[in-house]
């Protein structure tokens, strides 16, 4: 009688609770795989434009020209991070050097700064923004 009357309603509570628990965890567990291959730095090859990032965001296509070589030398020797400006899509490219280096790129681009460039590199993008860690750069024509 009684008992078995409990059973079935916890029975009829707890099974769709423990489903929606499995569900829950399995859909966590496909959301957190993903997101480790998203984060997962790719090997690429960019070739753009080094510049001056702060310049490029308030002043747009006027930062690249050669006027602006000086001003952009300033801000790099100031810690205004060097990008690159990708060619065929104008994708703005943050700079990094390899592992922990506490430093900035600038000292490794700035020689070839205002110039065009191929970099060699590992591609980490979160939150929108796009890293580029620097393995090798080279000048293109």
């Amino acid at each position: 009688g009684g008992g078995r009357r409990v059973q079935r309603i916890i029975l009829r509570f707890l099974v769709p609770v423990l489903s929606l628990t499995l569900v829950g965890n399995v859909l966590a567990q496909q959301k957190d795989s993903i997101a480790e291959k998203k984060d997962k730095p790719k090997e690429v090859t960019i070739v753009g434009q080094v510049i001056d990032s702060e310049c490029y965001m308030k002043m747009g296509d006027m930062a690249l020209s050669e006027d602006h070589h000086n001003c952009a030398e300033a801000c790099a020797k100031g810690g205004i991070p060097l990008a690159l400006l990708e060619d065929k899509t104008n994708i703005l490219y943050y700079t990094a050097l390899e592992g922990m280096a506490m430093k900035s790129a600038n000292e490794k681009l700035m020689a070839y700064l205002g110039e065009k460039v191929s970099i060699k590199g590992k591609l980490i993008e979160r939150a929108g923004a796009k890293l580029l860690v620097i393995g090798s750069v080279d000048k293109t024509k």
